[in-house]
């Protein structure tokens, strides 16, 4: 149980706070034809503000912005005005009002006028910037951070405030330190390429004019600044954004334009297991009680390296002036507060653990490849497709004994979609969710066959026990046949936690100090395995999630200049394990 929960026990209220499942929610515009292999919805580098009583955010491709007044509920109002088709937009408030910018194609800053009805007029200059982040500071400068580079520095400048044009020289600002530094090194688990090794000029972070660009590149992009305390904190984002380490780092000043200093707990935000990874191309702004929050990128690309979707995750700063995010069951039902948190660094994971991971399922029909069991292999990029002529497809989990549900989420997926950029109508997925103790007399529990919102993350909180679980989809969104990459079943089946793992061992690569060996005996009744590690014993929220039948792995994301902290701790139907005694490293 987490703290907060505990306060708001404590208080009265019960359980009236809501709760959401990442990733999030939202209307995921289909890409425009390119490089794909089929249609596929992309959303990403959300920017995200509260202003006027509601919650607002934009992503790439997004064709609209979506609001919110609960940060669980969106709405999507989409617009001909703003120029979606860019790369890297932005949210900001100045004076009160509210601006929408992009970047990767000519344009200008956006003032909104009514953004609920889609309405917004263009102001300044026109520029052309690349992940570009205006931030306006407490004296009324305004400055802009941008970068998209596969070796230079993040940079900066001062604006005009009419204008939103640069009055001083841009700036060098924050580089990436590919051998200092292992969350930030390209490719799957940080690994680089399985074909030529990255140069040793990208290795050591030099560049040489005339040199060819290497195989893969850590992409040195997805600018976000806050400030907290007179302090400027400056985010960046590397590894690339197909991988499951894309991640963002934090970079300390007293200055906006610098000198910039980086955070010793690094990375930020970074998510490389579980049912959906990556977690960079961010930004971080207070809900309307004073919470941090955090949204990211996560990957998908499976028929294309920009499928991606966002998610939500807590964040805080610690006493010391410390910016941490919490991303531990990070795609598990969070809590979201319905009051200013308590303490400033709180865990909101509800502790509703999974019990559909590889349960016995069944499906109408399907095609070859497309699997039902796909739709419970807790991985996002595989998923279960019906046959096109299956006239009322239908995918049943059996759970394998009755336990307590306490939510289900449905992430649909895309095949055999007719469209492939929003250009109309594309109609909703529509399906009856059912449950059932004894698979024969069934109880509905989310009846959305008369659904008009064209959302793919569909999360339903739930109260009740069951050991079967039915989705029939009524209709396919798109065009497409009834496909689904995960129906997730949370809650806990009374066994109990898995004990602490045993004989956990960990050796820093003497080679290659970001990289350290770990090594455990896994414990009855566990199906995951969390290493945990952080700078001391008492703060180790960095998180890599591994699934059961893994008893080592090389954790790939150190500092090789910082000495660290690794535990584990092991997962299951009905519950965490206490966490294992840190290991100095």
């Amino acid at each position: 149980m987490t703290d907060f929960f505990k306060i708001k026990q404590e208080k009265g209220k019960g359980h009236a706070v809501k709760t959401c499942c990442n990733p999030m929610d939202l209307e995921y515009r289909f890409k425009r034809k390119g490089g794909e292999t089929e249609p596929c919805r992309e959303g990403a580098d959300p920017g995200a503000v509260f202003w006027r009583g509601k919650y607002w955010c934009v992503s790439s491709k997004a064709a609209g912005v979506h609001w919110s007044e609960d940060l669980v509920n969106w709405h999507c109002v989409y617009d001909n005005i703003l120029p979606h088709d860019g790369y890297g937009p932005d949210l900001y408030v100045r004076n009160g009002k509210l601006y929408f910018l992009i970047g990767f194609v000519r344009t200008t800053v956006f003032e909104a006028v009514d953004p609920e009805r889609g309405m917004w007029k263009r102001v300044g200059g026109e520029f052309q910037l690349y992940d570009p982040k205006f931030f306006s500071d407490d004296d009324g400068r305004l400055y802009c951070f941008t970068g998209c580079t596969a070796f230079d520095p993040i940079i900066g400048a001062e604006l005009d405030p009419e204008t939103c044009l640069p009055v001083t020289p841009w700036l060098d600002l924050v580089a990436v330190d590919l051998k200092r530094r292992g969350w930030e090194r390209p490719g799957e688990n940080n690994g680089g390429t399985s074909g030529p090794l990255i140069p040793l000029l990208i290795a050591t972070g030099e560049r040489k004019e005339g040199d060819p660009q290497p195989e893969l590149a850590p992409w040195n992009e997805g600018t976000f600044i806050t400030k907290h305390n007179g302090k400027y904190y400056l985010q960046n984002s590397a590894a690339g954004t197909e991988f499951n380490v894309y991640s963002d780092g934090i970079s300390v000043s007293g200055s906006p334009l610098g000198p910039y200093t980086r955070q010793k707990d690094n990375p930020f935000s970074y998510k490389p297991g579980g049912f959906i990874t990556g977690a960079g191309h961010s930004c971080s702004f207070e809900d309307k009680y004073g919470n941090l929050f955090h949204l990211c990128t996560q990957r998908i690309a499976k028929r294309y390296k920009f499928e991606r979707r966002i998610s939500m995750f807590p964040a805080a700063y610690t006493e010391d002036g410390t910016l941490i995010c919490y991303q531990r069951f990070g795609d598990y039902p969070h809590y979201v507060p319905d009051a200013k948190l308590e303490s400033p660094v709180c865990d909101l994971f509800t502790g509703w653990m999974l019990q559909s991971l590889h349960a016995k399922v069944s499906a109408t029909s399907f095609e070859p490849g497309f699997e039902p069991e796909f739709a419970v292999d807790e991985d996002i990029r595989t998923n279960w497709a019906a046959l096109p002529d299956d006239p009322a497809p239908t995918l049943t989990v059996d759970l394998g004994k009755e336990v307590r549900i306490r939510a289900v989420q449905i992430n649909f997926a895309e095949r055999h979609c007719t469209q492939y950029a929003f250009d109309g109508p594309r109609g909703a997925n529509q399906y009856l969710l059912e449950v059932s103790s004894d698979g024969k007399d069934w109880q509905t529990a989310a009846d959305r066959r008369a659904n008009t919102e064209d959302k793919t993350h569909r999360y339903h909180e739930l109260a009740l026990h069951a050991r079967f679980v039915r989705l029939s989809v009524t209709h396919a969104a798109a065009g497409g046949v009834a496909s689904v990459s995960g129906l997730r079943v949370f809650g806990d089946d009374g066994s109990g936690a898995p004990g602490v793992p045993e004989n956990v061992a960990a050796a820093r690569d003497a080679d290659d100090r970001t990289k350290v060996k770990v090594s455990w005996i896994m414990p009855e009744n566990a199906h995951g395995i969390n290493i945990r590690w952080g700078l001391s014993p008492d703060r180790m929220h960095h998180t890599w999630q591994l699934p059961d039948g893994t008893t080592q792995f090389t954790l790939p994301a150190l500092d090789a200049e910082l000495d660290y902290f690794i535990a584990v701790e092991a997962f299951g139907r009905g519950g965490v394990s206490p966490m294992s005694a840190p290991i100095g490293i």
